[in-house]
C-alpha cells in the first residue's frame, strides 16, 4: 500500500482527492500548505505527493524545488495540479522537477491513473529507512533553497558571459579565471579548454606563499608549452597553500571532449560546495567551450590552405607585409623563398589529379619539417608554395633553400608510383633599394624562372639583372 501527501489550501479539494486514492486502497495524509508538507515530508516517509500549484506563501513549484534539493525526498514523484489553461503554471512547474502536471477540473478522473503509473515505477521503499529528524524548519529550508537556486543562476549567467570574449582565447581564458577565482575556495582551481595547436588554461592558486606561475604549471602537472593565465592569491587567514589530488569534472562528452575543469583539494576533502559549483560551472561552459572553439576553426580556416595545411596566399601576403615593414624600420634581414613543383602537370595527365593532391601534401609536409618556427610557409597557388624566413640573410636564406630542396626530392614521390617528385626554387633578399613586400615574391619568381631555365631541381638566388644576364622572354 502506497503513502500519499495531498497537498491544498482548499480544505474540499483536499477531502475529494483523499477519497479519491483512499479507494483505490492507499494511505492519505493532508496538509494545508507548501511549509506543513516540507516538514512532513523531511520527517516521515511518502511515496508520492500531489500539490497544488498556488497555495499561500509556498506555491507547489517552490515545494517541488524544495523536495528535489534534499536527498532523502529527492525521488519521491510529485504531481502539481492547477486551474486549466494556467500555460505558465504549467510550464514553471514541469520545470521544477514534477513528474506529471494535471488540470484540477478533470483530476477526478485523469489523477488516479497517473498515481497508479508513478508508483509502479518507483522502486518499492525499504520498510526500514534511515533515521529522519523529529522535525524541520522549513522556512530556512526553503530560504536556503532559494539562495542556492539564486546563486547557481548568477554563476551560470555569469558564465555565458564569457560568450562576448570567444573571439579572442586570451580575454576568455582571463575572464573565466576572474569567476573560477571569486567562486572557489579550492587551494587551486584549473579550467582547460582545448585549442587546435595548444591547450589553454586558467590557473586559481591561493594560500600563504601561493606558487607563482612556473610553480603552478609544474606542481600541477600541466604542459609547459601551454598557454596560461594564472591568478595568485596569499590567503589572509594564512593559511598553506598545499595542494594534493584533484577531482576533474569534464566539459563536454567523453567522445568530443572541449575541455575540463579540475577542483585540487588541500589538506581536508573537496568541499560540497566546490564540487557542486564545478559540475554546474562544467555544464555552464560547455555552450562557451564550443562557440570558441568554432570561432578558433572558422579563423584556421579562413587563414588556411585546406589541401595542404599551409598558409593560404592572402595569410602569407599579410604576414610578409608585417615583416617587411619590420625589416624597413629596423634594418633587419628579410628573406623569401619560391618553391615550385617539376613538370607537375605531367603528374596530374599521367596519374590524376588525385596523385596530384597527394604530391602537394608531400611537399607541404616537406616544407614544414625544413624551416624554423618563426617562418610562415604557405601555398601561393597551384604548385608553388612561398616560405617567409624573418631575421635570414641571402646565406642563410640559401641553407633553408637547399636543405628544403633536398628534403623534397629526397622524401616526396607520387603515391603509388615509383616516381620521384622535384622542386625548384627562387629566393630573394630584402635590401635598400626593395620598394614593396610583393618586389621580393616577384625577385623570388624571377629566379625561380632561372633555375627552371637552368635545369630545375635547384635553387638560384635573385640578382639584379643584367644585359649579359636577361633571358629570352
Amino acid at each position: 500500500m502506497g503513502r500519499i501527501l495531498v497537498v491544498d489550501d482548499s480544505a474540499l479539494i483536499r477531502r475529494r482527492i483523499g477519497e479519491l486514492l483512499t479507494s483505490d486502497g492507499l494511505e492519505v495524509v493532508s496538509v494545508a500548505s507548501g511549509e506543513a508538507a516540507v516538514e512532513r515530508a523531511a520527517t516521515e516517509a511518502f511515496d508520492l505527493i500531489v500539490s497544488d500549484v498556488r497555495m499561500g506563501a509556498m506555491t507547489g513549484v517552490q515545494l517541488c524545488r524544495v523536495l528535489r534539493s534534499d536527498p532523502p525526498t529527492r525521488e519521491i514523484p510529485i504531481v502539481l495540479l492547477t486551474a486549466s489553461g494556467d500555460a505558465r503554471s504549467r510550464f514553471w512547474g514541469m520545470h521544477g522537477g514534477a513528474d506529471a502536471y494535471l488540470s484540477k477540473e478533470g483530476c477526478i478522473e485523469t489523477l488516479l491513473p497517473v498515481v497508479r503509473d508513478l508508483l509502479a515505477m518507483r522502486p518499492m521503499r525499504e520498510p526500514v529507512e534511515a533515521r529522519r529528524p523529529s522535525r524541520v524548519d522549513a522556512a530556512a529550508r526553503v530560504s536556503a533553497v532559494m539562495d542556492q537556486q539564486l546563486f547557481e543562476a548568477v554563476v551560470a549567467a555569469e558564465a555565458r558571459k564569457l560568450l562576448a570574449h570567444v573571439d579572442e582565447r586570451g580575454e576568455l581564458m582571463r575572464s573565466a579565471g576572474g569567476l573560477l577565482r571569486q567562486v572557489f575556495a579550492a587551494p587551486a582551481v584549473v579550467l582547460t579548454l582545448r585549442d587546435p595547436e595548444f591547450a589553454w588554461h586558467a590557473i586559481v592558486a591561493r594560500g600563504s606563499g601561493a606558487p607563482t606561475a612556473l610553480e603552478a604549471i609544474a606542481r600541477l602537472g600541466l604542459e609547459p608549452t601551454a598557454n596560461v593565465v594564472f591568478f595568485g592569491d596569499t590567503d589572509d587567514r594564512n593559511v598553506s597553500a598545499v595542494i594534493h589530488e584533484a577531482e576533474t569534472f569534464s566539459i563536454g562528452s567523453l567522445d568530443a571532449p572541449l575541455g575540463q575543469l579540475r577542483v585540487y583539494r588541500g589538506n581536508g576533502h573537496i568541499g560540497s560546495d566546490d564540487r557542486a559549483t564545478a559540475l554546474l560551472l562544467a555544464d555552464a561552459i560547455e555552450p562557451v567551450a564550443r562557440c570558441a572553439l568554432l570561432v578558433d576553426e572558422t579563423r584556421r580556416l579562413a587563414r588556411t590552405d585546406v589541401l595542404t595545411g599551409l598558409a593560404n596566399r592572402r595569410t602569407v601576403m599579410e604576414r610578409l607585409t608585417l615583416e617587411d615593414s619590420r625589416s624597413a624600420r629596423y634594418g633587419n634581414a628579410l628573406s623569401v623563398l619560391v618553391f615550385d613543383v617539376d613538370h607537375f602537370k605531367s603528374v596530374n595527365d599521367e596519374h590524376g589529379h588525385a596523385a596530384g593532391d597527394g604530391v602537394l601534401r608531400l611537399v607541404a609536409q616537406a616544407i614544414k619539417q625544413s624551416i624554423r618556427t618563426v617562418d610562415l610557409a604557405g601555398r601561393w597557388g597551384g604548385e608553388e608554395f612561398v616560405i617567409v624566413l624573418p631575421e635570414c640573410d641571402r646565406a642563410s636564406a640559401a641553407i633553408v633553400a637547399e636543405r628544403t630542396r633536398a628534403r623534397i626530392a629526397e622524401t616526396c614521390g607520387v603515391p603509388d608510383s615509383t616516381r620521384r617528385v622535384t622542386a625548384s626554387c627562387g629566393s630573394a633578399t630584402r635590401d635598400g633599394e626593395s620598394p614593396n613586400a610583393m618586389a621580393l615574391i616577384e625577385r623570388a619568381d624571377e629566379a625561380l624562372y632561372r633555375a627552371k631555365h637552368e635545369g630545375r631541381d635547384r635553387v638560384v638566388a635573385w640578382t639584379a639583372p643584367t644585359p649579359d644576364t636577361r633571358l629570352p622572354s
